[in-house]
């Protein structure tokens, strides 16, 4: 994962750091992290939907070689409150 998929990642336009992290036998609660599980985040310096778009196809691979079923794949913005310029004056 380290030495191929991420570096894969980040090649692509618009990804400017991922961040892989998975679920641990050795820090296990049942209540919180039942089942195995590994997440990717990826930061994006251009538009969520601009580089969802470039990612679809290396993603669309990736999960063909996936040991499990994949369960989401989306583009999200994260709530800056700090830039209010950006949703316009208040109604």
């Amino acid at each position: 994962m380290h030495v191929e998929v991420l570096p894969e990642l980040v090649s692509v336009p618009g990804v400017a750091g991922v961040w892989s992290f998975a679920t641990s036998p050795s820090i296990r609660r049942p209540m919180f992290s039942e089942g195995d599980f590994r997440m990717t985040v990826c930061y994006l310096d251009d538009e969520p939907s601009v580089v969802g778009e470039r990612l679809g196809p290396l993603v669309d691979r990736l999960w063909t070689n996936a040991p499990g079923p994949p369960l989401l794949a989306a583009p999200y913005e994260s709530l800056i409150t700090a830039d209010w310029s950006r949703v316009g004056p208040p109604a």
